[in-house]
Protein backbone atom coordinates (compact mmCIF):
# COMPACT_ATOMS: atom_id res chain seq x y z
CA UNK A 1 0.00 0.00 0.00
CA UNK A 2 2.86 2.41 0.88
CA UNK A 3 5.11 1.56 -2.27
CA UNK A 4 1.50 2.21 -4.73
CA UNK A 5 0.76 6.12 -2.80
CA UNK A 6 4.42 7.16 -2.75
CA UNK A 7 4.14 6.34 -6.61
CA UNK A 8 0.57 8.29 -6.97
CA UNK A 9 2.56 11.28 -4.91
CA UNK A 10 5.34 11.32 -7.65
CA UNK A 11 3.39 10.85 -10.50
CA UNK A 12 1.05 13.98 -9.19
CA UNK A 13 4.09 15.81 -8.85
CA UNK A 14 5.43 15.04 -12.24
CA UNK A 15 2.09 15.73 -13.73
CA UNK A 16 1.64 18.95 -11.80
CA UNK A 17 5.18 20.56 -13.02
CA UNK A 18 4.19 20.12 -16.32
CA UNK A 19 0.86 22.41 -16.65
CA UNK A 20 1.57 25.13 -18.74
CA UNK A 21 0.40 28.52 -16.74
CA UNK A 22 -1.56 31.07 -17.48
CA UNK A 23 0.02 34.47 -15.57
CA UNK A 24 3.97 34.24 -15.29
CA UNK A 25 5.23 32.35 -11.82
CA UNK A 26 7.85 34.63 -10.59
CA UNK A 27 9.49 33.45 -7.57
CA UNK A 28 12.78 33.97 -5.13
CA UNK A 29 13.76 31.17 -2.82
CA UNK A 30 16.47 32.33 -0.38
CA UNK A 31 17.79 30.03 1.86
CA UNK A 32 19.95 31.98 4.82
CA UNK A 33 22.37 29.75 6.55
CA UNK A 34 24.87 31.73 9.52
CA UNK A 35 27.71 32.31 6.91
CA UNK A 36 25.89 32.33 3.55
CA UNK A 37 22.97 32.74 1.94
CA UNK A 38 21.73 30.43 -1.14
CA UNK A 39 19.54 31.76 -3.92
CA UNK A 40 17.10 29.72 -6.37
CA UNK A 41 15.17 32.12 -9.06
CA UNK A 42 12.31 29.83 -10.73
CA UNK A 43 10.23 31.69 -13.36
CA UNK A 44 7.52 29.81 -15.03
CA UNK A 45 6.01 31.35 -18.06
CA UNK A 46 2.82 32.05 -18.92
CA UNK A 47 0.89 29.75 -21.54
CA UNK A 48 1.05 32.77 -23.72
CA UNK A 49 4.25 34.73 -22.64
CA UNK A 50 6.97 31.46 -23.26
CA UNK A 51 7.82 32.95 -26.98
CA UNK A 52 8.35 36.27 -25.65
CA UNK A 53 10.54 35.19 -23.13
CA UNK A 54 12.86 33.05 -25.68
CA UNK A 55 13.30 35.85 -27.36
CA UNK A 56 14.36 38.13 -24.53
CA UNK A 57 16.95 35.10 -23.53
CA UNK A 58 17.79 34.10 -26.87
CA UNK A 59 19.67 37.58 -28.13
CA UNK A 60 21.19 36.33 -31.36
CA UNK A 61 17.70 34.84 -32.75
CA UNK A 62 19.38 31.85 -33.38
CA UNK A 63 16.16 29.68 -31.98
CA UNK A 64 18.22 28.48 -28.96
CA UNK A 65 19.36 29.98 -25.90
CA UNK A 66 23.53 29.57 -25.54
CA UNK A 67 25.48 29.20 -22.31
CA UNK A 68 26.41 32.66 -23.02
CA UNK A 69 22.78 33.72 -23.12
CA UNK A 70 21.29 31.98 -20.39
CA UNK A 71 24.44 33.63 -18.28
CA UNK A 72 23.48 37.31 -19.59
CA UNK A 73 19.72 36.46 -18.39
CA UNK A 74 21.11 35.38 -14.98
CA UNK A 75 23.33 38.27 -14.59
CA UNK A 76 20.50 40.51 -15.33
CA UNK A 77 18.02 38.85 -12.83
CA UNK A 78 21.14 38.99 -10.25
CA UNK A 79 21.72 43.00 -11.20
CA UNK A 80 18.57 43.56 -10.24
CA UNK A 81 17.99 41.78 -7.20
CA UNK A 82 19.42 43.82 -3.87
CA UNK A 83 20.23 42.39 -0.82
CA UNK A 84 21.23 44.51 2.06
CA UNK A 85 23.01 42.49 5.02
CA UNK A 86 23.37 44.79 8.40
CA UNK A 87 22.40 47.84 5.49
CA UNK A 88 25.66 47.00 3.20
CA UNK A 89 24.47 45.77 0.04
CA UNK A 90 26.55 42.63 -0.34
CA UNK A 91 27.14 41.04 -3.79
CA UNK A 92 25.33 37.87 -5.48
CA UNK A 93 28.22 35.32 -6.76
CA UNK A 94 28.24 31.83 -7.90
CA UNK A 95 25.18 33.00 -10.70
CA UNK A 96 24.22 30.76 -13.16
CA UNK A 97 20.81 29.97 -15.00
CA UNK A 98 19.49 26.13 -15.69
CA UNK A 99 17.95 26.50 -18.97
CA UNK A 100 14.72 24.46 -19.88
CA UNK A 101 14.87 22.92 -23.69
CA UNK A 102 13.59 26.11 -25.93
CA UNK A 103 10.45 24.06 -26.75
CA UNK A 104 9.48 24.02 -23.11
CA UNK A 105 9.80 28.01 -22.40
CA UNK A 106 7.43 28.16 -25.03
CA UNK A 107 4.97 25.84 -24.00
CA UNK A 108 5.21 27.27 -20.14
CA UNK A 109 6.12 23.76 -19.59
CA UNK A 110 9.13 23.84 -17.69
CA UNK A 111 10.88 26.79 -15.15
CA UNK A 112 13.20 28.87 -15.62
CA UNK A 113 15.62 28.29 -13.12
CA UNK A 114 18.17 30.98 -11.49
CA UNK A 115 20.88 30.25 -8.76
CA UNK A 116 23.33 32.70 -6.80
CA UNK A 117 25.02 32.84 -3.57
CA UNK A 118 25.72 35.82 -1.07
CA UNK A 119 27.16 36.07 2.01
CA UNK A 120 25.84 36.74 5.48
CA UNK A 121 26.28 38.15 8.60
CA UNK A 122 25.33 35.98 11.24
CA UNK A 123 28.58 34.55 12.00
CA UNK A 124 29.30 38.35 14.50
CA UNK A 125 27.08 38.58 17.62
CA UNK A 126 24.33 40.96 17.51
CA UNK A 127 21.29 42.06 16.16
CA UNK A 128 21.30 41.19 12.11
CA UNK A 129 18.83 42.42 9.62
CA UNK A 130 18.91 40.97 5.73
CA UNK A 131 16.74 42.90 2.99
CA UNK A 132 15.67 41.24 -0.23
CA UNK A 133 14.09 43.49 -3.25
CA UNK A 134 14.07 42.48 -6.36
CA UNK A 135 13.14 45.04 -9.70
CA UNK A 136 13.51 42.56 -12.33
CA UNK A 137 10.31 43.12 -14.14
CA UNK A 138 11.07 42.39 -18.02
CA UNK A 139 8.13 40.30 -18.65
CA UNK A 140 6.12 40.94 -14.97
CA UNK A 141 6.74 43.02 -11.82
CA UNK A 142 5.39 40.19 -9.88
CA UNK A 143 7.61 38.42 -7.74
CA UNK A 144 7.03 36.23 -4.67
CA UNK A 145 10.49 35.89 -2.05
CA UNK A 146 10.26 32.33 0.10
CA UNK A 147 12.56 32.47 2.51
CA UNK A 148 14.34 29.30 4.44
CA UNK A 149 16.54 28.88 6.98
CA UNK A 150 19.35 26.36 7.53
CA UNK A 151 19.17 24.79 11.01
CA UNK A 152 22.66 26.21 11.34
CA UNK A 153 21.12 29.61 11.77
CA UNK A 154 18.16 28.36 13.91
CA UNK A 155 20.32 26.88 16.04
CA UNK A 156 22.27 30.05 16.62
CA UNK A 157 19.62 32.43 16.35
CA UNK A 158 16.04 30.75 16.70
CA UNK A 159 13.72 31.45 13.86
CA UNK A 160 14.02 34.89 12.68
CA UNK A 161 11.53 37.46 12.23
CA UNK A 162 10.06 38.01 8.59
CA UNK A 163 8.53 41.16 7.38
CA UNK A 164 7.00 41.42 4.07
CA UNK A 165 6.39 44.18 1.85
CA UNK A 166 2.84 44.98 0.27
CA UNK A 167 4.21 44.34 -3.01
CA UNK A 168 5.26 41.06 -2.10
CA UNK A 169 9.04 41.50 -4.39
CA UNK A 170 10.76 42.64 -0.78
CA UNK A 171 11.10 41.21 2.63
CA UNK A 172 13.05 41.78 5.66
CA UNK A 173 14.72 39.06 8.04
CA UNK A 174 15.50 40.14 11.55
CA UNK A 175 17.53 37.94 13.68
CA UNK A 176 19.80 37.75 17.23
CA UNK A 177 22.98 35.90 17.33
CA UNK A 178 24.37 35.68 20.93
Amino acid sequence: MLRSLTGAVFLIGTTASAHPHSDIDQQLLITLGVDDAALTYVIVPSIGSGPDFVSMIDTDTDGTISPAEADQFANAIAAATTILADDQTVELYDVFAIMPPVENIMSATAPITVKATVEMPFATSGIHSVGVDIAFDAMSHDWFIQPFYRSDLIDLTGTPELMRQNDTSAISITAQTP
